[in-house]
């Protein structure tokens, strides 16, 4: 006579064996703690075969699996049923850390310098708000400056000098925006799981 074997905590099938004569009763066999005579259910992927009540289940199983809570921190599920509350299979923070991070890289990427070409003349500044006001003021009027107060000295700059260095920070910025959208998109349809990955991905798009 065969018996079934279960885990004391969850039910979960162990084995099978042979139930033992009962000497006392003849024709009867006896019964271990948590066995049964009842034979199991067949197994089905991602489900664990459980005695419960009396009777055979196939229960959630997920151990194993990696789960996040609402903040986003990681643990490994190592008990079998539905997964706890306050936990879940996907990261919520991943995805919006992520998409938050291609507008950061932007923003981070904004403040590299820019030229307006090199050798002597060459004059670098910070693409920010006042330095691109000035410039397109400057560039509307067709002036030029003195004694331009840049990142890599003070300069006197023609009008020529100026376009060229408006441009070179407006081409900067317009290029940030284009990646940023590119990148936003492609994580759309295909989503980036590393800061790494966006960050080469938006320089790619930046140079392409």
């Amino acid at each position: 006579m065969k018996i079934y074997n279960y885990n004391t905590d969850n039910g979960e099938f162990l084995s099978e064996g042979l139930a033992r004569v009962n000497p006392l009763e003849e024709g009867k066999y006896l019964l271990p703690a948590n066995a049964t005579f009842d034979t199991p259910i067949d197994s089905e992927e991602g489900k664990a075969v459980c005695y419960i009540d009396g009777e055979w289940v196939l229960e959630d199983d997920y151990r194993g699996e990696t789960v996040y809570d609402n903040e986003g921190n990681p643990s490994v599920v190592d008990y079998i049923g539905v997964i706890k509350d306050g936990f879940a299979l996907v990261n919520p923070m991943a995805d919006s850390i992520l998409s938050d991070y291609i507008q950061i890289y932007r923003k981070e990427r904004e403040s590299e310098p820019v030229s307006n070409g090199s050798g002597d003349d060459e004059i670098t500044v910070i693409p920010n708000l006042r330095t691109m006001f000035t410039l397109e003021t400057l560039d509307n009027a067709g002036n030029g400056v003195s004694a331009y107060s840049a990142e890599n000295g003070t300069f006197d700059m023609t009008a020529t000098q100026v376009t060229n260095l408006n441009n070179a920070c407006k081409l900067h910025i317009a290029k940030l925006f284009i990646a940023q959208g590119a990148v936003k998109s492609a994580h759309t349809t295909t989503p980036y799981t590393t800061i790494a990955a966006i960050e080469t991905a938006f320089d790619n798009a930046y140079n392409s």
